[in-house]
C-alpha cells in the first residue's frame, strides 16, 4: 500500500451533497437497489441451500458437494478479469441484466436436476453470476451517483447485508416448510423481478449532471 498506492489530494465538492440526496429520490437508485437485494437473496440461498439439496433431494455425496463449492469459487476469480477487460465494451446496466438471465437459466437446471453432476455443469453459470454481481455491483452504484462515491457504496454494501439476510432467512423456511427443489422455484420468480425492474430502467447518462 505504501508503495504502489497513488497518491491523491482529496477535493471536496460542494454540490455532491445536493446531487447525491436529488439522486436518492431518483427510481434510477431505488430500483435497482431493491433488485440487487433481491440478486444477493438469491445468492445467499443458493450458498445455504444447494449442499443440503445435493445430500438430501439428489443423494449426492460430500465430494459432489465439494466440487460444486470448489468449481464456483475457482471459477469467480478468472471471470472477474475478464469481465475487468470488457469493462470499457460492455456497460454494468447490460452485465446486470446479462446476470440476471445468467441466473434465471440456473436456477431452471437447479428445479428440474435430477443428479449430482448437473448441478456441477451449472457452477459455470454460478460462476458467471456471482462474478457480475460482486465485481460490477459497486461500479454500477457508482456510475449512478458519481459526485457522491461514499454514499453509492454505501447504497450497494447495505443492499448486500439486506439481501443476504432475507436470504439466509427465507431460504432456510422454504426449505423446511416447501421442500429444497421448491426453493429454486422460489429463487426462478425472484430473478425475474429483478430482470424486469433492471430491464425497465434504461441508463441515464444525465444522473451525473445536476444543474
Amino acid at each position: 500500500m505504501f508503495l504502489f498506492l497513488p497518491k491523491k489530494r482529496a477535493v471536496q465538492n460542494k454540490r455532491s451533497g445536493s446531487t447525491g440526496a436529488t439522486s436518492l429520490n431518483r427510481r434510477q437508485i431505488w430500483y435497482p437497489l431493491i433488485a440487487f437485494i433481491f440478486l444477493f437473496a438469491v445468492n445467499a440461498i443458493n450458498g445455504i441451500v444447494t449442499p443440503l439439496f445435493i445430500v438430501n433431494e439428489l443423494h449426492g455425496t460430500l465430494t459432489d458437494v465439494g466440487l460444486v463449492v470448489s468449481i464456483c469459487a475457482g471459477l469467480e476469480i478468472p471471470i472477474m478479469f475478464a469481465l475487468g477487460a470488457l469493462g470499457r465494451k460492455i456497460s454494468n446496466h447490460s452485465l446486470m441484466i446479462s446476470a440476471c438471465f445468467i441466473a434465471i437459466i440456473y436456477n431452471i437446471i437447479l428445479s428440474v436436476s435430477t443428479d449430482s453432476w448437473q448441478l456441477i455443469a451449472a457452477q459455470l453459470l454460478q460462476a458467471a453470476f456471482v462474478a457480475i454481481v460482486m465485481g460490477n455491483g459497486l461500479s454500477y452504484f457508482t456510475e449512478l451517483l458519481p459526485n457522491s462515491p461514499g454514499m453509492s457504496t454505501t447504497i450497494y454494501y447495505n443492499g448486500s447485508i439486506i439481501g443476504r439476510l432475507v436470504g439466509n432467512l427465507g431460504g432456510g423456511i422454504i426449505a423446511q416448510f416447501a421442500g429444497f427443489r421448491d426453493v429454486y422455484w422460489v429463487c426462478l420468480a425472484i430473478v425475474i423481478v429483478s430482470f424486469i425492474i433492471l430491464w425497465s430502467i434504461r441508463p441515464h447518462k444525465d444522473i451525473e449532471v445536476a444543474t
